[in-house]
């Protein structure tokens, strides 16, 4: 045999059995991350409860608390509260037929699109836990995802075991880490994004196709997948003059990006005669779209947290403007459009939108790498933000949050 192909036979060898081992190591560190991630959100728990215990007093009722309970005869999970009610009735009885009146004020849980409480629903039926819990340990569960996509999103920046720790944290240590321990779709979206980018670096189109799609039926801002797919395709030449060996590939990736979305929409209109249904429904809850520049400067006026979210939105897109100058053109287009998307209607919650985007952690990444000595820094300030976070969560009170 040539001995030509015998080198290149071993060199595929080796990297294959590099990936594995790298792979190895990385499923390990992310469940040694999560354990502690696990840990610091139970402490905060605790120390609410002792708090409260001290001074004989109560957390403050979570909105929207009557979808937990709702045909829910079994003691709810702590951790529930919110839109993790919402996905927790999905999981009991589906979606609703039509808007419920009364207490719950014409709404639906129609603006919770499927793939969260389909991955929480194995635990409510096979395993029988109680829906509250089953819909916090999915959010956990995905958080090791969440964790090992980001690693495998940024592998071939991570050149030492120290550059994956960094990484690895960067997710596991969250500003807004109590959105994954509290029974949201946010670590299993950012889970599928950060796949999906890492699919677009290898050039895998099928398959980044299958994360976008996928993302797409886990969140509305999903659909925005398809725009740094197409900007990777571009890039790579795909689309170009090696279209024609790739063509079935690349524009088969590309009708899957949407898929998620559609197949939604498609169940909409058939449960509620509205395809947009999600979308409208968000009316019930006193959110109107405009334009971008209206929403902000509305809520500039207001003042308060309201002032306080603008200013995270706008930070956000200046994450998005350096990544842009660092031509990173996927992760600068993605972060900027889930940006814009929901300020299309409002600016509540602009913390989670953004730290809970692969693009932002990736920022973060690429700096702290660049710039060793600021790391410990940044854990100071990302820690008391997530500590923050976690206990007005379980004390009731939500501006912050």
């Amino acid at each position: 045999m040539n001995p030509s192909v015998l080198d290149s036979n071993a060199a595929v060898a080796k990297v294959q059995a590099d990936t594995r081992w790298y792979s190895k190591r990385e499923l390990v560190l992310a469940l040694i991350l999560l354990v502690v991630s696990e840990f610091f959100a139970a402490t905060f728990h605790r120390i609410v409860h002792w708090e409260l215990a001290m001074i004989h007093a109560k957390p403050l009722e979570a909105p929207q608390l009557d979808r937990c309970t709702e045909g829910n005869p079994r003691n709810l999970n702590d951790f529930c509260q919110l839109d993790c009610c919402w996905y927790s009735s999905i999981i009991r009885s589906g979606y609703d037929k039509q808007p419920g009146f009364g207490e719950r004020e014409d709404r639906a849980n129609w603006s919770f699109f499927p793939l969260f409480p389909l991955f929480a629903l194995p635990l409510f039926k096979l395993f029988r836990m109680e829906s509250t819990l089953s819909t916090v340990v999915a959010s956990n569960f995905a958080l090791y995802f969440a964790i090992f996509a980001f690693l495998y999103m940024v592998r071939s920046r991570a050149h030492s075991f120290r550059d994956k720790a960094l990484a690895g944290a960067l997710v596991a240590f969250n500003p807004a880490i109590v959105y994954a321990h509290g029974g949201y779709a946010e670590p299993l979206c950012f889970a599928l994004a950060a796949a999906g980018f890492g699919l677009l670096e290898r050039r895998c189109w099928i398959e980044a196709g299958i994360a976008g799609g996928l993302l797409g039926a886990a969140r509305p801002t999903g659909i925005l997948f398809l725009v740094p797919y197409l900007i990777a395709a571009w890039r790579s030449g795909a689309v170009g003059q090696d279209f024609r060996e790739r063509r079935l590939g690349v524009l088969l990736g590309a009708l899957l990006c949407p898929a998620g979305v559609s197949l939604w929409m498609l169940f909409m209109y058939h449960r509620s005669g509205d395809a947009l249904a999600w979308m409208h429904m968000h009316a019930a809850w006193g959110v109107y779209r405009a334009s971008v520049t209206t929403i902000m400067w509305h809520a500039l006026a207001v003042g308060g947290w309201r002032r306080f979210w603008v200013f995270v939105a706008l930070a956000g897109l200046s994450v998005s403007a350096w990544l842009l100058k660092e031509r990173e053109y996927e992760n600068a287009a993605f972060l900027a459009l889930a940006i814009l998307m929901p300020a299309t209607a409002e600016v509540a919650g602009m913390p989670r939108f953004i730290w809970w985007q692969p693009p932002t952690l990736f920022a973060a990444y690429l700096l702290l790498k660049r710039y060793p000595n600021s790391q410990a820094a940044y854990f100071a300030l990302a820690g008391g933000m997530a500590a923050s976070m976690t206990l007005l969560w379980f004390l009731g009170n939500r501006p912050f949050v």
